[in-house]
């Protein structure tokens, strides 16, 4: 682009946004037509003229918090306000809020879990190094699969943590989930898994998300026909760290389980205050179900599954509670 139409972009931006003059007035100033005012406010943008930066003042939705706290019994509930409608936004949003979660709940001598996922990758992105806490990190679950993207696997999510927290990582090397209940008992004899293992279930917090089972996940294509009829028969409805859960929350007796490298949730959450770190209005059920369960203490999601949890209480006549917002 030469140096002339980079000015004409220029002079365009300059009396659109700093003279607040009108498209049409821009138009009429430099006889050409309003659309092409239009359209080369638009190039403005693409060429970098105009850089747009949107400050958010209202970062939480108080009154959907509280809502949540009293209607599912939790010991708090962070609730992030959605600006965006896309989904990559609100994992933002999330990641933001369970990254400052983090900082202002980890201390020194803790052993912090983590399960899988693209929410809890967010976190890490927004996780700086200015701040240095001494603890341990630790996955809840074995590495990568060959369906998981990469970094969403356990072991590097914590790692990346450690990294920008200058704490210690105790990686489990081991899958995530294996062929058979032989091979699963074989690697957890080792005493390196043994000692990870452990620590997994000694954790302070443990940071997890909730994936959906259904044919459109790709974790689905782990099960065998056996274990996708038993799945169906148990009404499960999502799963932590592949271990599966049904509408009610609790963890059915499938035989995938003795396939997975990992303690289950609900053994973990004996010992450890379990911050449920999800969002994005596909998972709204399988959110709902986990809250079910009672091995939740911290919620943070988004302000629509929080409207749409709150309701879905009022419907099934298990507290009488009137959500801020509607579901979009």
């Amino acid at each position: 682009m030469s140096k002339v139409d980079l000015r004409l972009l220029s002079k365009i931006a300059y009396m659109y946004y700093n003279d607040n003059m009108s498209q049409h007035g821009i138009a009429q100033e430099i006889n050409v037509s309003r659309s092409k005012i239009s359209r080369l406010l638009v190039e403005a943008r693409e060429q970098g003229i105009v850089q747009i930066n949107v400050s958010i003042p209202v970062t939480r939705c108080f009154d959907l918090e509280q809502q949540l706290e009293e209607a599912f019994g939790i010991s708090e509930a962070i609730v992030a306000p959605v600006y965006s409608t896309k989904e990559e936004n609100i994992l933002n949003s999330l990641g933001q809020a369970g990254a400052d979660y983090l900082l202002n709940h980890v201390r020194e001598g803790m052993t912090v879990g983590f399960s899988m996922g693209e929410t809890l990758k967010k976190l890490t992105s927004y996780l700086g190094d200015e701040q240095q806490i001494d603890c341990e990190v630790v996955p809840i679950m074995g590495g990568n699969w060959p369906k998981m993207g990469y970094g969403l696997d356990a072991n590097t999510i914590s790692q990346r943590v450690a990294e920008k927290l200058g704490a210690k990582c105790f990686p489990l090397y081991a899958p995530a989930i294996v062929s058979n209940e032989d091979l699963k008992e074989s690697i957890l004899s080792d005493l390196t898994v043994q000692n990870v293992f452990q620590k997994s279930l000694e954790t302070d917090i443990t940071f997890i998300s909730v994936g959906v089972e259904s044919s459109s996940q790709a974790h689905i294509h782990l099960l065998t026909d056996d274990e996708k009829k038993q799945s169906k028969e148990a009404n499960v409805i999502g799963e932590v760290a592949f271990w599966f859960f049904d509408s009610e929350g609790r963890i059915p007796d499938i035989d995938i389980h003795n396939r997975v490298i990992g303690p289950s949730i609900e053994q973990i959450s004996q010992h450890s205050k379990i911050v449920l770190l999800s969002g994005n209005s596909h998972k709204k059920e399988a959110i709902a179900s986990a809250l079910a369960g009672g091995w939740v203490d911290t919620l943070i999601t988004d302000e629509h599954v929080a409207a749409y949890l709150l309701r879905s209480l009022k419907e099934d006549g298990k507290q009488q509670v009137e959500p801020e917002i509607e579901l979009k």
